[in-house]
């Protein structure tokens, strides 16, 4: 997801006979929220943002903790996560640790790791600094990896804001409540904002965002991600020995070069859905298809 955009313009481990858990841990020197649904092959599930939380992907994802044990998490200064954080942790580097110590937190062994929007991001991370613990990475909806596409992506979206959606959303951004940064005024602003990337825009009523009420210090912490959104990502990910997925919605407002050069580089399967950028909620059972295809070859394979 592009906030600044939108809103200025053991394989397993020992981890399948584990019991569900939420709540708060002790992460990485941070407290992060965690909810693990599911047994079976442990799934790291990576939110966009940022600044967003995992509740966005519920009730669509937990169909899947039939065949494998979810963990969702809220990033640092995200959610339900500490927001005590000092900026100079605001880093891919960190999010990235933070995952290595979620892992062995629950004493896991190789992970699988999905990662929507721009949580593709963190996973490109983990994947460079730790390859040898990623059984599979499956990209839904990333964000471009490689600034080449930057300009290209913007235009695109700028295009998709009619007259209609201009003067619904200055309403929105002038009102006092947005002002005084009211919750649900930033909350209508997104929805309204992600109904753009929505093939039928009226499919955005299912994503429910619950933005906690210290959502502006969240956004204001996170600003620190500016540094790290000039890498390129995708070319640190030659030569990463993974197995990887690319999920992407075909009426999404993103490059389908930047996909295909990420497939290039990681020699993963790229899949088109009949979606925009929520596939799990605009086409779940091609979405749950291709995912069951995807880890049933991995199986397969080892």
């Amino acid at each position: 997801m592009f906030f600044p955009l939108i809103i200025l313009t053991a394989l397993i481990g020992c981890s399948q006979n584990m019991s569900d858990f939420e709540g708060i841990k002790k992460i990485n020197d941070t407290n992060l929220y965690i909810k693990t649904l599911g047994s079976g092959e442990p799934l790291i599930i990576i939110h966009g943002g940022p600044g967003l939380s995992h509740d966005y992907f519920l009730p669509h994802l937990g169909k899947l903790s039939k065949e494998y044990r979810l963990i969702f998490y809220d990033q640092r200064g995200a959610g339900k996560s500490s927001k005590n954080q000092s900026p100079e942790t605001i880093n891919l580097k960190t999010f990235a640790e933070d995952i290595e110590a979620i892992r062995n937190e629950f004493s896991l062994g190789r992970i699988h790791l999905f990662s929507h929007s721009w949580g593709a991001k963190i996973a490109s991370e983990y994947a460079i600094r730790y390859p040898q613990n990623v059984s599979s990475l499956i990209y839904c909806s990333p964000v471009h990896l490689a600034n080449d596409f930057e300009n290209e992506v913007n235009n695109m979206q700028m295009s998709a804001m009619d007259s209609s959606f201009l003067s619904k959303r200055e309403r929105l951004m002038s009102s006092l409540e947005f002002k005084n940064g009211n919750v649900e005024a930033y909350e209508n602003l997104f929805i309204l904002s992600f109904s753009l990337l929505f093939k039928k825009k009226e499919k955005v009523d299912l994503l429910s965002l619950n933005l906690p009420t210290d959502f502006i210090k969240s956004q204001e912490l996170l600003q620190g991600f500016s540094v790290d959104n000039r890498r390129n990502l995708l070319a640190e990910l030659e030569n990463i020995p993974i197995n990887a997925l690319i999920l992407r919605g075909k009426y999404d407002l993103s490059v389908y070069e930047a996909d295909s050069a990420l497939a290039e580089i990681t020699g993963a399967n790229l899949i088109e859905l009949e979606s925009g950028h929520f596939p799990f909620i605009e086409s779940y059972r091609s979405f749950e298809k291709a995912i069951m295809s995807f880890m049933e070859e991995i199986q397969t394979s080892n």
